[in-house]
């Protein structure tokens, strides 16, 4: 099933009610862990540079660390480290794929103008950077393990497996260990 749509975290949830509108809905919010909340929001109707605005404000107004991941209709996904409303780190999960997408070359764009021609390595280091913020640090090595190459998915690493090795949400339980019960 194609996904589309914003993976959220932040410390606290004030933050939530500032996003909630008719053009964004709110699909799961994630089990709270330490200080940070997670939120899934899906079929906003604004584009991704719309959305990357106003999560700017949002951070910037209550000067809180956020990491935004975005996915396009499950092709490629685009990840971003704000601190107090700036931009600390950008990366992009399957390059190839958002090329032949208007949301994906503007996300590749951003990458290239925040981190230069070396977005790649530069995007990992500085997420790296970011992650400072977060229970459980990572390094660029990490991060690249985790999000460069091939998924089947890319809300896979994205929506999923970068929150949990952050600290930000509870991993998911693996399916044999719900059948197990």
């Amino acid at each position: 099933m194609s996904t589309t749509g914003w993976k959220l975290y932040a410390p606290g949830d004030a933050w939530i009610k500032q996003l909630v509108s008719r053009s964004w809905t709110v699909k799961t919010l994630t089990e709270p862990v330490g200080d940070w909340q997670g939120a899934l929001f899906v079929h906003s109707k604004k584009q991704p540079w719309q959305v990357e605005r106003r999560l700017l404000t949002v951070s910037g107004h209550d000067a809180i660390p956020m990491l935004a991941c975005y996915v396009e209709t499950s092709d490629f996904g685009y990840a971003l480290g704000l601190l107090r409303g700036e931009p600390l780190a950008r990366y992009v999960v399957h390059p190839w794929a958002a090329e032949n997408f208007k949301d994906g070359v503007w996300a590749l764009e951003q990458c290239v103008a925040l981190h230069g021609p070396d977005w790649q390595r530069a995007g990992l280091q500085a997420l790296a950077g970011w992650s400072a913020v977060a229970p459980r640090p990572l390094t660029a090595g990490q991060l690249e393990r985790l999000l460069a190459g091939e998924h089947a998915l890319p809300e896979l690493p994205l929506f999923n497996a970068l929150g949990a090795a952050l600290g930000l949400q509870a991993p998911q339980p693996s399916p044999r260990h719900d059948e197990a019960r």
